[in-house]
């Protein structure tokens, strides 16, 4: 796939080797060869030859043949067999169905609903976690817990890119972790999407087009060339552009409006790769016909299943 986009780009005419700048720990970058060598240096030597944990996990080692346990149920052990009941189904002969088992009465709920019977408490992706509560109070509480638990296997969390965002929040004191505030964002991005304090995905929409406008204007030259077919275009238009305008999908909550912005990008596009003039006049059936495309509409709803 690498090899698709540079010769992509080298066929585009602007074909540069891309530079990894490298930043010293204010965050400046750094252009001598020799310097940016040693802050590799630096910085792998602080990141994996950290100091062993003041208190390392107690781990016991499992023995080869282990004993069945026949001690009563720990409630974390009760918790976990009823999470896994499915719901809709006939109550046991206690006469209590799992949506009553599930339902919390002793214990507040830490996380925000997301469906009837779920709720979120934490979004993972390798080493980008999202912590969601309701509460000042439980979030607090999360981003402490979280702290503890890295720096108990020697992990730590890097304040600086450590972002709090607010949805009608009541409680305007921020976050502090280990004594510092976390800073407050309007918006922010999570595995290449837009997440804002205003909700939707207008904000993600409008920029997954404004890049998408970019990369198609950065091929050109290929939309232009009179050696490269039709079929092969539209093949680089859908890995490099569209790919960019319709990443993340699946997760837009879309409407009429923004439905169409996404389509009159797209139609625009593809009219200059047919190379129609803005005078002609050509339907959208026959122009997704020439082109091979599917509705945006459609499209989304296909991601989506």
């Amino acid at each position: 796939m690498k090899q698709l986009y540079d010769t992509t780009k080298k066929l585009s005419g602007k074909y540069s080797k891309p530079e990894r700048p490298v930043k010293d720990k204010e965050g400046k970058p750094i252009t001598e060869i020799q310097q940016q060598r040693n802050r590799r240096v630096d910085y792998f030597d602080e990141l994996l030859n950290r100091p062993a944990p003041t208190n390392p996990p107690d781990i016991e080692t499992a023995h080869a043949d282990l004993p069945v346990d026949v001690n009563p149920p720990m409630k974390e052990e009760i918790r976990m067999a009823v999470r896994q009941i499915k719901n809709g189904k006939a109550a046991g002969p206690d006469n209590i169905p799992a949506e009553a088992l599930k339902t919390s009465t002793s214990e507040g709920k830490h996380g925000i609903q997301w469906t009837a019977q779920n709720q979120l408490d934490d979004l993972d992706f390798a080493d980008d976690l999202a912590l969601l509560s309701r509460t000042h109070e439980q979030m607090q509480m999360k981003t402490a817990n979280v702290a503890a638990v890295s720096a108990s296997v020697g992990l730590s969390i890097h304040k600086g890119k450590t972002k709090v965002l607010k949805f009608k929040a009541e409680n305007s004191n921020p976050i502090t972790l280990d004594g510092e505030t976390l800073g407050d964002v309007e918006c922010f991005t999570y595995l290449g999407s837009i997440i804002d304090e205003q909700g939707g995905s207008d904000a993600e929409i409008k920029a997954r087009i404004g890049k998408s406008r970019v990369a198609f204007l950065q091929l050109k030259n290929i939309w232009n060339s009179k050696q490269l077919s039709t079929n092969i275009k539209v093949r680089i238009f859908n890995t490099n552009v569209k790919a960019i305008l319709l990443h993340g999908a699946e997760t837009w909550r879309t409407t009429t409006t923004t439905i169409k912005k996404v389509q009159v990008f797209i139609n625009c596009c593809l009219r200059k790769i047919l190379n129609i003039h803005w005078s002609d006049t050509i339907s959208n059936s026959l122009l997704w016909e020439r082109t091979n495309q599917l509705p945006a509409e459609e499209e989304i709803r296909k991601r989506r299943k």
